[in-house]
């Protein structure tokens, strides 16, 4: 049986992101200028790629992505997609983030600029979000969905970065744990290359592709 591709790729750059904002799903995330200039390289990459299929999460960030770097594509948006649920930490920045783990007397990692990965994944549901188990479920689960529904297809799929570990993970058989996730760096506009097929399930050819974003 022919063999599925699946492009899974995080959104550009917004300006949550060059601000240090917690975005997780309660702010779309509005591109920023450089996000802009990320989507359209990606685009030029997409037109030297044979894509299939378009599918993003329905985030504003995602969708927006999706539409500058795919503008001819039918656009499928899946709520499966979106970003883990920060709960408490949404639309906060590190510093008030910090200021919540402190009343919420949790401890953790002390790496500032990993932190916050390491309290999403160990205290999501006590933050009022989701898991990194919760996330990892539903994003296999719309991957699966994806991969069935377009089979020997090349497909591109723009979701988010916590999404995208969780499912790497998944498929390389590695724990949802804060040093897994610091080696699954995610670049915006950075490729995943999954392959699937009914055979073999999915297997990942390569992480964090950024070789179109040169120079943006």
């Amino acid at each position: 049986m022919p063999k599925t591709i699946i492009y899974l790729i995080r959104h550009a750059e917004t300006v949550g992101n060059a601000e240090g904002i917690i975005q997780g799903q309660t702010i779309g995330g509005k591109l920023s200028k450089h996000g802009i200039r990320q989507a359209w390289a990606l685009g030029k990459w997409a037109e030297k790629n044979k894509i299939d299929v378009v599918y993003s999460s329905t985030l504003s960030r995602a969708v927006e992505t999706a539409k500058i770097a795919f503008p001819n594509a039918q656009l499928r948006q899946m709520d499966g997609l979106m970003e883990q649920d920060a709960g408490e930490l949404s639309a906060k920045t590190v510093e008030e983030a910090f200021k919540t783990f402190h009343k919420m007397h949790l401890s953790g990692a002390q790496e500032p600029e990993h932190v916050i990965d390491y309290y999403l994944l160990r205290y999501g549901h006590e933050l009022g979000g989701e898991s990194a188990k919760d996330v990892q479920e539903r994003g296999m689960k719309a991957l699966e969905e994806i991969a069935k529904a377009n089979e020997g297809k090349s497909v591109a799929v723009v979701a988010h970065g916590n999404l995208i570990k969780c499912i790497l993970c998944e498929i390389l058989g590695t724990p949802l744990s804060h040093e897994n996730f610091r080696k699954m760096i995610q670049e915006n506009c950075g490729i995943n290359t999954i392959t699937y097929s009914q055979e073999d399930g999915f297997a990942v050819e390569s992480i964090n592709y950024a070789g179109h974003l040169s120079g943006q």
